[in-house]
């Protein structure tokens, strides 16, 4: 059963071919001539999955999204905030439009700034503030009191503003502001 140890070299051949052939014909080198079989395999039947029966539009629970709920009613509350004092430093200025810069700008806090700028901008949205120009040609704002004044204006009109640490510290000194407006 076992391969011959000793092998005789056929002539033509040379050495390196009676090297593989010795590799080849190892006893752990299993050959493959037994593992294809002529009959088909066996089918082995399966039994069938159960489905599940779906669930029903009543039993789906939504899971409520409370951080979004509560970003966007924390929003709505400060930008009602802002619209308060906003409202009150009108009134206090004998009801005459402030300088943009003048209510955005918090001379300490540059971030804070920027989070004016956008209030600013939300109100403006909501037709409760409208930016003018002034005779300088430097934007003002004023609120909004009588909701028809702004609808006579249908056409939408946006604006890009440029807000860096320079033009705060040149809106600063220019408008004389040593703390903000609204705070």
């Amino acid at each position: 059963m076992g391969i011959k140890s000793e092998v005789s070299t056929p002539i033509n051949c040379g050495s390196e071919y009676f090297q593989k052939g010795k590799f080849t014909a190892h006893k752990n080198n299993i050959c493959l001539l037994g593992s294809f079989k002529n009959q088909p395999p066996k089918i082995v039947q399966k039994p069938a999955r159960t489905r599940r029966p779906k669930s029903t539009p009543s039993q789906l629970i939504k899971p409520e999204d409370v951080k979004k709920l509560e970003s966007e009613t924390r929003t709505g509350k400060n930008l009602n905030i802002f619209l308060t004092k906003f409202v009150k430093v009108f009134i206090a200025n004998k009801k005459q439009p402030i300088p943009y810069y003048k209510v955005i700008i918090d001379p300490a806090d540059f971030m804070q700034t920027l989070e004016n700028a956008f209030q600013v901008a939300f109100l403006v949205s909501n037709g409760s503030a409208v930016i003018e120009e002034d005779e300088d040609g430097m934007p003002v704002v004023r609120p909004v009191f009588d909701k028809s004044e702004n609808n006579s204006k249908k056409v939408p009109v946006q604006a890009v503003s440029n807000i860096t640490m320079k033009i705060c510290l040149d809106m600063a000194e220019r408008y004389n502001i040593r703390e903000p407006l609204i705070k």
